[in-house]
């Protein structure tokens, strides 16, 4: 592989997803691939996949990125998407792009 790999963001919207989340997760971190970012986003979840979520976060904050609506309640997954390009646009560093 080339020294310089493009960056990869995965997005994971999730909505009291306890028993999967974890699984996800893991999933993503044992990639052989290491030029990624992952943000979690919390559409509201009443279980503890919030505190999940937020743990593996904590655990890699330079990869793994926890995003929430204010409140902490449920708008839907065409909001996350919002929610989601407005935080790369104000984070994303020249040369990145996003698609979907």
């Amino acid at each position: 592989m080339s020294e310089t790999q493009p960056s990869v963001s995965v997005i994971i919207a999730f909505l009291n997803e306890e028993n999967y989340l974890e699984e996800a997760v893991l999933s993503v971190m044992q990639q052989e691939y290491n030029n990624w970012e992952l943000i979690l986003v919390d559409d509201g979840s009443s279980d503890s996949s919030t505190a999940i979520a937020k743990s593996f976060a904590k655990q890699d904050a330079n990869k793994i990125f926890y995003l929430e609506h204010a409140g902490h309640i449920n708008k839907g997954l065409m909001l996350n998407f919002l929610a989601i390009f407005k935080y790369k646009s104000q984070s994303s560093q020249e040369g990145n792009k996003i698609s979907y």
